[in-house]
């Protein structure tokens, strides 16, 4: 299982965690803290004396303190808790795996997870129009590229390109996206 830890505000996704990996960390005790907890326990010196001849060997213990006792004073030692922040929410494998793969970053209401654009609507505004710009930028490139080739092959640059070249520099100026005029055919024989 596996737990996606979340902003409670906004519901962005800060991490993914699993459980085998940031769960508690637990071991074996040593014979030196199983022999602390039986002498915390209240045993009879007979069950002492047998306990320290046969070096508290899992056998012993369970026999001479019996199954709930053997269980406590053998329990796992917790070396860390767990380390995985709150608020979270657990989620199924399937459910991350989807969310790994469609880069989610953000937890829905129902508890599964989706992708969001957290960015204000000015950033994404602005982004858009520098995006629109370059692609402008490219297009003007293409259009000096062609007019050079019809230089070199002695060729006029036809009208057709010089119109979409105008409109695409008065493109450049404006601050509203709008849809890129199509590029005219190439002239032949450039």
């Amino acid at each position: 299982m596996k737990y996606a830890h979340y902003d409670k505000e906004t519901k962005r996704i800060l991490g993914y965690y699993d459980k085998e990996i940031h769960g508690e960390l637990t071991r074996a005790p040593s014979i030196e803290e199983i022999k602390e907890r039986v002498e915390a326990l209240t045993l009879s010196e007979e069950a002492v004396k047998k306990l320290i001849e046969t070096g508290y060997t899992d056998t012993m213990l369970l026999e001479v303190l019996g199954e709930e006792t053997y269980a406590k004073v053998t329990a796992r030692i917790v070396e860390r808790e767990s380390v995985i922040p709150t608020p979270n929410i657990e989620i199924e494998d399937a459910v991350w795996q989807e969310a790994i793969n469609n880069a989610h970053n953000k937890v829905k209401a129902n508890g599964t997870t989706e992708l969001y654009d957290f960015r204000a609507q000015s950033e994404i505004v602005a982004e858009a129009l520098a995006t629109f710009k370059t692609a402008i930028q490219t297009a003007i490139d293409k259009t000096d590229l062609v007019a050079l080739r019809c230089w070199k092959a002695g060729i006029e640059f036809p009208v057709e390109w010089r119109e979409y070249t105008v409109t695409l520099r008065t493109l450049l100026a404006s601050t509203v996206v709008v849809e890129l005029p199509t590029m005219p055919e190439y002239p032949s024989g450039s």
